[in-house]
């Protein structure tokens, strides 16, 4: 999931964007330092609210997906999302 750094890592370097609901929709502020630390934990600041991170593309307001590895999903398949 984008909570593991390494998963993270591995969706930025296909140029995938990771961010919240609140992010995108500018409720929240981006920090680009967020990636610096180690795992993040279900409950931590930058979920405090329900919001994940998500998988985007760095072409719009899509997928959204909460997840790295899906069954099927082509679009999400492109931005590093392991679609089996």
């Amino acid at each position: 999931t984008p909570y593991r750094r390494d998963e993270r890592v591995r969706i930025k370097a296909t140029g995938a964007r990771i961010l919240s609901l609140d992010q995108i929709e500018g409720l929240e502020p981006i920090r680009p330092d967020e990636d610096d630390g180690d795992d993040l934990e279900l409950g931590e600041e930058l979920d405090e609210g329900g919001d994940p991170p998500r998988v985007w593309s760095p072409h719009g307001e899509y997928p959204g997906t909460a997840f790295t590895r899906s069954l099927g999903d082509s679009i999400a398949e492109e931005l590093g999302v392991i679609a089996v």
